[in-house]
């Protein structure tokens, strides 16, 4: 999950998810790899990860984006 600043709030999120035995923790969007799945819904988040990676977004719900980073762009 790339979130920027204060992510108490998510915490609930994160922790139902790997309830269900998937794993997921918090990333540095500025620091993703190839391969990386990636959850973003803060605007100037998603800007950046479209600005400084080749992506292929895999879903759209809302103002959420779950996006493949398949390399970071020169």
């Amino acid at each position: 999950m790339a979130f920027d600043g204060y992510n108490a709030h998510n915490l609930f999120y994160l922790y139902m998810i790997r309830d269900h035995d998937k794993a997921i923790d918090f990333v540095d969007w500025t620091k993703l790899q190839a391969e990386n799945v990636v959850i973003a819904y803060q605007p100037h988040v998603i800007q950046y990860i479209n600005e400084h990676y080749k992506v292929e977004v895999l879903d759209t719900k809302g103002k959420v984006q779950t996006f493949k980073i398949n390399e970071r762009l020169p």
